[in-house]
């Protein structure tokens, strides 16, 4: 027998009817008469005795539910032992801005839980506006997020840098330039990350410097449906280089910026004056290391 052998035994008992318990343990009556037979002839015993009433539990099988009873909180408490330990792991809650978590690679958590067993790092991803508001509120414990920075209400870590592109097809007559600057852009039609995210505002900003109107047809939060539109010639998408790279058509070029401090930088966050637990200090040193070499 087993413990789904014993389960139906006690729902029997419970029920004090083959039917009625087969029915609650979708399973057919025929089936559940089969299983308590295999308990009976297992144990060399009846546990039933049968009266115009319905079934009974005689001697044996009182005794046999009392000890099915105890044998199946036993095991119950054994399966509940991951979460047991689970529970007395420490959580960190992360919330990255699109597209820090993909750079980085699924190995960057896998690594850290190798190393640090018992700290679980949760993530989620959204815009920079919404990351700095779950790490304000304390809903999130660390973010990554685009600069500027907020140093009045964040502690902040500078992780990495990446160089802002374009994107452009390869009938569009800017396809053949080595670089592009703002100003040549004047004509055109962009497609650029949505008002949540600091790079709509940093590029928004370059252009104004530029002097330019700039003619945005499309916000978006994936930047790889911008890559995408890109390639269909609904405009010129500006991104990141490695984003740009990772997601390439093979209908449009990647063109850099003739301004190389036109970049997408990256910072690692905290609430300031919020104390840093130390598997979360373990965490931020560990992003330091990792991307030493990146």
């Amino acid at each position: 027998m087993n413990t789904k052998d014993l389960k139906s035994f006690l729902k029997v008992c419970e029920y004090k009817s083959i039917s009625k318990a087969a029915q609650f343990l979708y399973v057919t009556p025929q089936g559940l008469s089969k299983s308590i037979k295999n308990i009976e002839n297992e144990l060399g015993v009846e546990l039933f005795s049968r009266t115009p009433q319905g079934i009974v539990l005689n001697e044996y099988g009182k005794l046999l539910e009392k000890k099915a009873s105890n044998i199946i909180k036993e095991m119950e408490s054994i399966f509940d032992i991951n979460d047991e330990a689970n529970n007395q792991k420490e959580t960190i809650k992360l919330a990255s801005t699109y597209g820090v978590l993909s750079y980085l690679s699924i190995d960057f958590i896998r690594e850290f839980n190798k190393i640090y067993p018992d700290i679980i790092v949760t993530t989620a991803e959204f815009p920079d506006s919404p990351v700095e508001n779950a790490v304000w509120n304390e809903i999130q414990d660390i973010g990554f997020i685009a600069g500027p920075v907020d140093a009045i209400k964040f502690n902040a870590i500078f992780l990495k840098s990446f160089k802002h592109c374009l994107v452009v097809e390869k009938n569009n007559q800017l396809a053949k330039k080595e670089k592009l600057s703002y100003i040549d852009l004047k004509d055109e039609s962009i497609i650029l990350e949505s008002r949540e995210f600091k790079a709509y505002t940093n590029n928004i900003n370059k252009f104004l410097k530029h002097g330019v109107n700039i003619n945005i047809v499309f916000e978006t939060s994936e930047i790889d449906f911008a890559h995408k539109l890109a390639s269909m010639n609904k405009g010129i998408a500006i991104t990141v280089d490695f984003a740009a790279k990772e997601n390439h058509y093979e209908n449009t070029v990647v063109i850099p910026f003739e301004d190389e401090n036109n970049t997408w930088d990256i910072y690692m966050i905290t609430k300031k004056d919020r104390p840093i637990s130390e598997a979360g200090q373990t965490f931020i040193n560990y992003v330091i290391e990792y991307l030493k070499d990146k």
